[in-house]
């Protein structure tokens, strides 16, 4: 998969090639989206392992032998560890530590990526394109079995903008000047659909 990284104005500049990229990061090169590390993991322990489905931490209690866990459905699970897996703002950090705001470190950074349910025209099949300017990224990329991912990372001020808002209202601002270059995966984030996140 060859990388292109285009100019402020859009326009192509350099391009790293398959070979290149192997030659600098080996093996190490990869995209995985977490999707497809989800499926891989449930497919190696679903027939070992009790999955609940739809079922999230109402409550976490704790003391000198165990870790008492309430779910959503009202039964509760007793343990020695508690790990929480549920993201970035974790649902189940907060129930045991407190509100994120207690422990959170902000960069002044966004991102938002997202499944693109059509290439966009002006990047080539089998490659990855990136532009970056004025403290903002877009990159579209290449993945397995010709899937392509929108990838926007950009600096801003958190109080002006928070995840809750959701990408549909905070990107359009941002990528405003973009639309020259991927037009389709700028406007692909401006309105709620179940593949943005």
């Amino acid at each position: 998969m060859a990388h292109i990284y285009h100019k402020a104005n859009g326009q192509r500049g350099f391009s790293l090639t398959r070979e290149t990229i192997a030659a600098t990061m080996g093996n190490r090169s990869m995209n995985i989206l977490r999707g497809d590390v989800k499926t891989v993991l449930y497919e190696a322990v679903r027939d070992t392992t009790e999955i609940r489905f739809a079922t999230t931490i109402d409550a976490v209690n704790h003391d000198e032998r165990a870790v008492h866990v309430t779910l959503s459905d009202g039964s509760i699970e007793h343990a020695d560890l508690l790990i929480g897996a549920d993201g970035l703002h974790s649902a189940t950090r907060a129930l045991a530590f407190g509100p994120e705001e207690d422990y959170r470190l902000d960069l002044d950074h966004m991102v938002a990526v997202y499944m693109l349910d059509k290439r966009p025209a002006d990047i080539a099949e089998g490659t990855t394109g990136t532009l970056s300017a004025g403290g903002r990224t877009v990159a579209v990329i290449s993945v397995a079995d010709g899937r392509n991912v929108a990838f926007f990372g950009y600096r801003t001020d958190r109080s002006a903008a928070t995840p809750a808002d959701g990408p549909h209202k905070v990107l359009p601002a941002s990528t405003a000047t973009w639309d020259g270059w991927c037009p389709r995966s700028s406007r692909a984030c401006r309105q709620p659909s179940p593949s943005t996140s």
